[in-house]
């Protein structure tokens, strides 16, 4: 495994040394945890900040959305989309009118 660590077992818990500040027993641990905390606190600030510039344009986004269709409306307009003449039906429809007019040009005659 790894190396056995022999922990100070004389140590002992002093409440008012912690409420003071001090670490009990070793330099700078409240200090560090004060400078990460400030750290975080100023990403903090920096989020907040992000957050605020994208929050209009978040609420722009939802009110595309809520004009979007369904899934629903997507599918009946599917099917309407189906029931439409295809290319070949329109220009086999144009070349009969053609020929229905052309040939009642001589039929009128």
């Amino acid at each position: 495994m790894g190396e056995v660590v022999q922990l100070n077992t004389n140590t002992v818990y002093r409440p008012d040394a912690v409420a003071n500040g001090g670490g009990g027993g070793h330099d700078g641990g409240m200090d560090d945890v004060l400078r990460r905390v400030s750290a975080v606190e100023g990403d903090m600030k920096e989020v907040k900040a992000v957050l605020g510039r994208m929050e209009p344009l978040l609420i722009r986004m939802d009110e595309r959305l809520r004009d979007m269709p369904t899934a629903k409306e997507f599918g009946e307009l599917k099917g309407r989309v189906a029931q439409l003449p295809t290319t070949i039906q329109l220009i086999g429809f144009v070349i009969a009118v053609l020929v229905a007019s052309g040939l009642l040009k001589y039929l009128v005659m």
